[in-house]
């Protein structure tokens, strides 16, 4: 009996003295740390599309359009300028098409100016991103490429929502009488700025009148309003012509105004002014050409 109980505990401490035994599933042999499950991006670099993996090289860009692939005639007026007064330089590109990698059409359009006339890439949208970045940013506007002979000036502007916009007007003008001038109006701008505006111009914050300096002025649009989407043309004798703008609910044009225009006007010229806020604040004007 004695040496069965002898050989009995000899036995049992072997067993606990045997590698693995006693120890919890998920420790290491020797000791060492538990293996748990991995940290979070903690993956195997070269695994693609995890983090640490080797980013994949980028196919090769297609080559650039032709010149006999640009249609066309465009440019764009960039009166852009945030609420809180920011104005923004802008870039044009033409992106990628099924065939033809991007091409920058227009660079560093300033706030305030139009670009140059620029021909569009058959097949190829068009997009404005901020001054040096590429055709893939984030777009603020962009226009529909014109056809083969077509002219499109878009401007950009902010919208009443407070967002960038880019659109053509539908109004056509035509040239004016034989010995006049004509000086078209436009303020479109201001819609995104209401509500900064409607202490200065009244009631809806983007709309005038506009005057002569002695009483409202009459144009080929009688009654019509400057701002919004509305165009107001005026044909006037050659030499200094005065625009008196005033509050939208001015309907006299007999209260002070709140800003003045003077142009020196040629016979049988025509142009355009864009009135609007440079730093959502005050109001300027940019005068560019009509052809026709």
């Amino acid at each position: 009996m004695r040496k069965t109980s002898y050989l009995f505990v000899v036995a049992a401490l072997a067993l606990a003295l045997a590698p693995g035994c006693g120890k919890k599933k998920d420790e290491a042999p020797g000791g060492a740390e538990p293996r748990g499950a991995p940290e979070a991006g903690d993956t195997p670099a070269g695994d693609p599309g995890k983090a640490g993996a080797a980013a994949a090289p980028k196919p090769e860009e297609k080559p650039a359009p032709p010149p006999a692939s640009f249609k066309g005639k465009a440019r764009v007026i960039n009166l852009l300028v945030d609420r809180d007064g920011k104005a923004h330089t802008i870039d044009v590109w033409a992106k990628r098409s099924f065939t033809h990698g991007p091409v920058r059409l227009a660079q560093n359009v300033a706030p305030g100016t139009a670009s140059d006339w620029f021909g569009v890439p058959e097949g190829s949208p068009v997009t404005f991103v901020a001054a040096g970045a590429d055709s893939d940013a984030e777009s603020v506007g962009g226009l529909s490429a014109p056809g083969e002979g077509e002219t499109r000036t878009v401007t950009l502007t902010l919208n009443d929502a407070g967002e960038p916009t880019s659109g053509q007007t539908s109004f056509e003008p035509t040239p004016p009488a034989a010995g006049k001038g004509l000086v078209v109006l436009e303020a479109g701008a201001f819609q995104g700025h209401a509500e900064a505006f409607t202490p200065l111009l009244g009631a809806w914050g983007f709309s005038f009148k506009v005057g002569d300096g002695k009483g409202c002025r009459e144009g080929r649009q009688p009654g019509l309003n400057l701002g919004g989407t509305s165009y107001v043309d005026y044909e006037v004798d050659p030499g200094q012509v005065t625009f008196t703008l005033h509050k939208g609910d001015d309907y006299t044009c007999a209260q002070p105004a709140v800003y003045t225009i003077t142009l020196d006007v040629a016979a049988d010229s025509s142009h355009m002014v864009h009135v609007y806020t440079p730093d959502a604040k005050g109001i300027t004007h940019l005068v560019l050409p009509i052809t026709f």
